[in-house]
């Protein structure tokens, strides 16, 4: 036998190998949900609302683990301040994330999972088991976005801001596991509780406490905001704004477009401009979580834990839940 054909039996082998990977990587079913500023969420089931309130919410409660945020009500909108999370099955400290973070003290442990910070990306990289993880993206100087991409096996039993990992698309879900009707029955049914066990720092305004949503539904808070924001116009309340917002002038029909037209998932583009609207800039479409997804690359050390993520691999976002092969 020449060494031709050892090698070409070796490549073949090779390829079986990665193909008999691949068909058991394709087995696996990950789900996703993110949340991100003003804010807006899509759950695990892939459906979209919003929550303009400020309070601690619960993102994810399961027994593998736990996600709050916390949002403060800005001039016409809300922004994520805040994010914890604790490992349920670990007896270890949570991590806390806000602007004061000192990212320096980056990687720490969550658990016996590495939780890093990747500086090119401003983003927090939590590299959990089989191809999950947890990302917290910065803007602004401030946590901003939260992805939460997972396993039925570790997510399988999840209820919260992001809904159940096998819930259908149009259920927005009450803790009994009853339907809701909108955002603000979300925000009012995930408001974090005593038994939630509360995250230090996310929670720290006590809880309960809930700043009023900013528009929805109108009403007495909605037009006071309304009057020190003009540009947020919004079909159904039961007021009108003026013209004028940041700056004293609203941005441009014409400029939002163009400022959101690289956003290519058409949820996000509509976000992306309502956002440009409300805020009346137009760089608020340049926020990472508008932009690709770039998934963290697990890479292995002698340890056999996880180590650092790369930057590798970039794939689009999917405006449903995916499987990944």
């Amino acid at each position: 036998m020449n060494g031709t054909s050892i090698a070409t039996k070796m490549l073949n082998l090779a390829m079986i190998a990665l193909a008999s990977s691949r068909s058991v990587s394709a087995e696996k079913e990950y789900h996703d949900c993110h949340c991100h500023d003003d804010p807006h969420f899509k759950t695990f089931g892939g459906k979209r609302y919003d929550f303009h309130g400020g309070c601690p919410l619960v993102l994810v409660q399961s027994d593998f683990m736990d996600i709050h945020i916390e949002t403060e009500v800005k001039t016409g909108y809300s922004s994520i301040q805040s994010v914890g999370f604790r490992m349920n099955m670990e007896m270890d400290d949570p991590v806390f994330i806000d602007k004061n973070t000192d990212v320096t003290e980056f990687p720490k442990m969550l658990g016996r999972y590495e939780f890093n910070y990747v500086a090119a990306t401003q983003r927090y990289e939590l590299i959990l088991d089989d191809g999950q993880y947890v990302t917290v993206s910065a803007w602004n100087g401030k946590p901003s976005s939260v992805m939460v991409h997972g396993l039925k096996d570790s997510f399988g039993d999840a209820k919260g801001m992001c809904g159940e990992w096998d819930a259908d698309e149009n259920d927005l879900l009450d803790r009994n596991g009853d339907d809701m009707d909108n955002g603000n029955d979300m925000g009012a049914e995930w408001k974090v509780r005593t038994a939630d066990r509360p995250i230090p720092g996310v929670d720290s305004k006590g809880f309960m406490k809930c700043a009023p949503e900013v528009f929805h539904g109108g009403g007495e808070e909605g037009r006071k905001r309304c009057a020190i924001n003009k540009c947020m116009c919004i079909p159904k309340a039961d007021f009108e704004c003026g013209e004028n917002c940041k700056e004293k002038q609203c941005v441009e029909e014409d400029e939002i477009t163009t400022a959101c037209k690289d956003v290519t998932i058409d949820g996000d583009r509509e976000n992306c401009k309502f956002d440009v609207k409300t805020t009346g800039d137009v760089e608020f479409a340049k926020a990472p979580f508008y932009a690709e997804v770039i998934p963290p690359v697990v890479t292995t050390g002698k340890s056999g834990k996880a180590g650092k993520a790369d930057k590798s691999d970039k794939i689009k976002k999917s405006d449903r839940r995916r499987k990944t092969a």
